[in-house]
């Protein structure tokens, strides 16, 4: 009897923390999707895929969050009556942690090689990404993601082949990934060290190098999103692995659903990257807020008798 009180202690704490978190993310990203809109001094195309990414973030918070925190209440009730809905509950929440983890992985892969192929070829960049490529390319990660979560249904409910599945996918994501923000610096750096070793530096060398450094900003907030995927998914990950072995300890399991949790935190955190690394992004959600705020004390204050 008192195992199950702490078992029902601990997934009311992780339903109220699932509840938060909707609730912040659902404020944070519809603001953020609004700044993106509005904020002109991004391209198209990286606008495009910060809005996917952002809309990502958003259905977290508006479905797979609140969904996830409904699963933990059915969840609490078949543990403790035996019923086995808590296997079905378990694979629609992986479902949807898997739909948030694809999507973001891979729009986080397209963002870096659309930075790579800003620095790498800089003077053909809008000639080779276009708008109509990049919104392609946005539709194929949506289809793709939808495919992949579902297909980890299909092939097994079981851990191992779930955690292997991920893994074949996630690895060469990460990687290279890693490998394109490595070029970027690369590529940023030796431009910067061939204009200032010139002793005569032309006009449009220093806006080239301006140009560069302001790529290599926004380089700087794509990388800073990929490295909280990469650490807010590692802990399920472990556990994952730990569960291969231990697959009935009831500390792993209940280790397990906080890590869906700590996964769906990165739908908070995302929108306030973008606002910090990405300046233009920040003032146009700073204004966006101000507006919001004079108007309703206006209105506030032409209501008051």
């Amino acid at each position: 009897m008192e195992d199950h009180a702490n078992v029902q202690a601990i997934f009311i704490a992780n339903f109220i923390l699932n509840i938060f978190f909707a609730l912040v993310a659902i404020i944070l990203n519809s603001i953020t999707i609004h700044a993106i809109r509005r904020t002109y001094a991004l391209t198209k195309p990286q606008r495009t895929l910060l809005l996917s990414l952002s809309i990502s973030d958003l259905s977290v918070g508006l479905a797979a969050t609140p969904v996830f925190a409904v699963l933990l209440a059915i969840v609490l009730e078949a543990r403790l009556s035996g019923n086995a809905v808590a296997s079905y509950a378990l694979k629609i929440s992986s479902f949807i942690a898997d739909l948030s983890l694809y999507a973001s992985m891979l729009g986080v892969l397209a963002l870096s090689v659309d930075r790579f192929l800003a620095v790498h070829v800089h003077l053909r960049y809008e000639e080779i990404v276009t708008h109509k490529r990049v919104l392609a390319g946005v539709i194929i990660i949506w289809v793709a993601s939808t495919v992949l979560s579902v297909s980890n249904l299909w092939i097994s409910i079981a851990i191992r082949p779930h955690l292997h599945f991920n893994a074949a996918f996630i690895l060469p994501c990460v990687v290279t990934t890693a490998i394109l923000h490595y070029k970027i610096h690369s590529i940023v750096h030796r431009h910067r060290n061939a204009i200032n070793g010139q002793l005569e530096i032309a006009q449009d060398q220093h806006q080239t190098l301006a140009n560069m450094e302001r790529k290599k900003l926004s380089v700087k907030g794509t990388f800073y999103i990929y490295l909280t995927c990469l650490v807010l998914y590692l802990p399920r990950a472990c556990i994952c692995a730990a569960l291969i072995k231990y697959h009935e300890n009831t500390v792993l399991l209940i280790l397990y659903v906080f890590s869906l949790t700590f996964w769906f935190l990165s739908s908070c955190l995302n929108p306030l990257i973008y606002c910090w690394k990405l300046r233009h992004i920040r003032h146009t959600a700073v204004e966006i807020l101000r507006k919001t705020f004079l108007k309703a004390t206006t209105d506030t204050e032409e209501g008051a008798p």
